[in-house]
């Protein structure tokens, strides 16, 4: 399963393309826009996209939606901010 887990900033954004089943991994740095985080995910067409709960988190789930993948959004803590977005949800 491929993840693509996104740390929404203001202005920019974190985005890891994770591979569950080799645990690969990999970061990239994209700007906090509609435009560019819509590129990101045709890009890697992951199997399920994560992020926090923000401001942000709205638009960013309606773009998951209309390319009909899975969301996950979470609410992360700073000391198990990674198992929360790698695991499978409940």
């Amino acid at each position: 399963m491929k993840i693509l887990a996104l740390d929404l900033g203001k202005f920019k954004s974190v985005a890891c393309v994770y591979e569950a089943g080799t645990g690969e991994h990999a970061f990239e740095t994209i700007r906090t826009e509609y435009l560019e985080v819509g590129q990101l995910v045709d890009k890697v067409k992951p199997n399920r996209v994560v992020i926090e709960i923000s401001p942000l988190a709205g638009w960013v789930g309606d773009l998951v939606r209309e390319q009909a993948m899975e969301l996950q959004v979470a609410k992360a803590s700073r000391r198990n901010k990674l198992n929360e977005l790698t695991s499978p949800p409940p």
